[in-house]
Order: C-alpha cells, then structure tokens, then sequence
C-alpha cells in the first residue's frame, strides 16, 4: 500500500485517503496483535447479533470499500477514449 500509494501521489486524493484507512488499520490491527497478542474488539452492535469489531476494523471496511469505488468507477484510465467520434464526423462530411 506504501508503495501504491507512492506511485499515485498526484493523482485522486480519495484514492490516497482510501489506501491511507487501509494501512492505518491494518497497523492498529498489528499493534494489538504484538502488544496482547490479539486484537482487541470493543464495538458491539446490540440490535441485531453482529460480530464484535474495533475502530481498526471499521477503517479497513470503508477504506476498502473507497478504493473499490476509485479503481471502479473513478479511475481515469479506465475511461473510453472518443476519438472514433471525431474520425467518423469528418469521413462523413467528405
């Protein structure tokens, strides 16, 4: 993700911030794992039975979840380029 995240440093701010909640939470996520050996759940949604999470848990989801919709839907290479428009309106006027 470091590394990602170097290459596109000039390009969708979005993107940086999506990888950025990825690697945060995978460092909180780390931290908890060296200092007790496991990672600490202190989130519990009561009105349905949903697994117990943490806040670094939320930031991996919705980072995720952001960078999906980058490389999808944002992603400017990925988008059709129009030059066969121009070709045919001008094979049409000649």
């Amino acid at each position: 993700a470091i590394v990602y995240m170097y290459k596109i440093r000039k390009g969708s701010k979005l993107e940086l911030v999506s990888l950025a909640m990825v690697l945060a939470g995978g460092i909180g996520n780390l931290i908890d794992r060296i200092r007790v050996k496991e990672v600490v759940d202190y989130i519990k949604f009561e009105p349905i039975n949903f697994p117990i999470f943490n806040f670094a848990d939320i930031c991996i989801v919705i980072g995720g979840i952001l960078f999906v919709i980058c490389f999808c839907f944002l992603d400017e290479k990925k988008k059709p380029i129009r030059d066969d428009i121009k070709v045919k309106d001008e094979n049409d006027k000649a």
